[in-house]
């Protein structure tokens, strides 16, 4: 197998990486209104408040043992009946929970399902067939839909901290090479890096964003759903909303589903704010989606090696 580096890639990674995040955009509608907004997103991606980057995380700390540095833990919290917040404190608790069943957990594979608005465009959704072991924190990713047969590979304390990844399509010919997890080919079509990836990373994430729901008092309304239902799974409900663009200045509304066994976030969908007041409330969801993970077909417990996060496994396409 041959691989060459970032630094070494040249013209080639152009070629090769141009699109390894980056799938076509979904054509949207034309409206002056949804072009505008995507403008502003691109403006505002660099802030964005559910961002848990690595420059977060402690040099050589592994993750689930990271911490959440909140200012004050959400368990302490305590809120009138009828005050949103006492719901949300509700979809807190059960995330807590899932944290810790997820940190007991040596490793699990799981079918993600995501989109994403990335500089400032809406991308096609992907399916990403998903291994993950938390300690040392390893991912390996195939792309089962957009950029069919691509794959990337990071594991915690390897390679200097970078990932290894190649492209699917005609592009997998091209040698596989290293990227550092945050740098911009990488994070070209995606929010986040591959270090956050998962379920920890995006529970870790969500805990984080609440802690500051809580603590500013942002949300306008929060409902929970105690009988839903997901892939024939019971499931918790929340669907939140915020006040104002000036208290959350990126989020307007979201829906999660929660496992009732697990409590873990198998399903979960943001949206940001219109670019004007007055939008069509029928279609404001339609055009206004930032971000979707679902988690399916989840198998803990699996017993993954080292083998499953090394390029040369034979079963793999790295070249």
């Amino acid at each position: 197998m041959k691989i060459i580096t970032y630094r070494t890639l040249g013209i080639l990674s152009a070629m090769a990486f141009g699109t390894i995040g980056r799938l076509p955009f979904v054509q949207l509608d034309t409206d002056t209104e949804v072009q505008l907004l995507r403008r502003v997103r691109a403006e505002e991606a660099q802030r964005d408040r559910f961002a848990f980057r690595p420059a977060e995380r402690v040099a050589g700390q592994s993750r689930g043992s990271t911490g959440l540095e909140r200012d004050a833990s959400p368990s302490t919290m305590t809120f009138a009946e009828g005050d949103p917040h006492a719901v949300l404190k509700k979809k807190v608790d059960l995330l807590e929970k899932g944290y810790t069943y997820l940190q007991e957990k040596p490793d699990y594979t799981a079918m993600l399902t995501k989109q994403e608005v990335v500089q400032g465009q809406l991308l096609d959704e992907q399916r990403i067939l998903l291994k993950c072991r938390h300690k040392p924190f390893s991912v390996y990713l195939n792309w089962h839909q957009g950029d069919v047969g691509r794959e990337v590979i990071y594991v915690e304390g390897k390679h200097n901290g970078r990932m290894i990844a190649h492209d699917g399509g005609w592009k997998s010919r091209i040698p596989a090479f290293f990227l550092e997890p945050d740098c911009a080919l990488a994070m070209s079509g995606a929010r986040y890096p591959i270090t956050s990836a998962g379920l920890l990373g995006l529970v870790e994430t969500m805990l984080k964003a609440h802690q500051e729901d809580l603590t500013k008092l942002t949300v306008k309304s929060c409902s929970h759903l105690e009988d839903g239902e997901l892939e024939g799974r019971p499931c918790h409900v929340f669907q939140t909303t915020y006040k104002s663009r000036e208290i959350s200045p990126t989020y307007r509304k979201s829906i999660t589903f929660i496992d009732k066994e697990w409590n873990v976030p198998c399903l979960s969908k943001h949206y940001e704010w219109p670019a004007k007041e007055g939008a069509d409330e029928a279609k404001i969801d339609e055009v206004t989606l930032i971000e979707l993970y679902h988690f399916s077909e989840i198998r803990f417990d699996q017993s993954l090696s080292d083998s499953d996060f090394d390029s040369t496994n034979p079963e793999y396409r790295f070249r």
